[in-house]
């Protein structure tokens, strides 16, 4: 049976599956503590973790950084689409004070933004 990962901010607790045929339930018994960032893996409670289950937790987190680099790669793209859908929102007209709080809002993200991708590509093109 597979290790389960209880997936937190900078890591996971990973739990072994445990069969209780008597009750007729699965239990989590806590095995270790992972750390993304370190890639540290430390035993809870003076659990055992055996060389598979050493393997597993490995290919996890190996996974689980793919899977998060994947997802940062896609935030510029996300933030296009959103930039986009916020232009067709303001197209449409809305009305009153509500659409001016948006419009001060977007204006200083956007401002930020501007000013964060001259300062990545060195200040080309700044015109300032």
């Amino acid at each position: 049976m597979s290790l389960y990962f209880r997936i937190r901010e900078g890591g996971a607790t990973v739990f072994r599956p445990v069969e209780d045929a008597a009750r007729r339930r699965l239990d989590l018994a806590p095995l270790a503590d992972v750390s993304l960032r370190s890639g540290a893996v430390r035993p809870r409670g003076g659990a055992e973790i055996g060389a598979a289950e050493m393997a597993e937790i490995e290919a996890w987190i190996a996974a689980r950084r793919a899977r998060l680099a994947a997802r940062a790669a896609e935030a510029p793209a996300r933030a296009a689409e959103a930039m986009n859908e916020a232009a067709e929102w303001f197209r449409a007209a809305p009305a009153g004070p509500e659409a001016e709080g948006e419009a001060e809002a977007l204006l200083m993200a956007m401002h930020d933004l501007r000013a964060a991708i001259l300062r990545f590509r060195g200040g080309e093109g700044t015109g300032e």
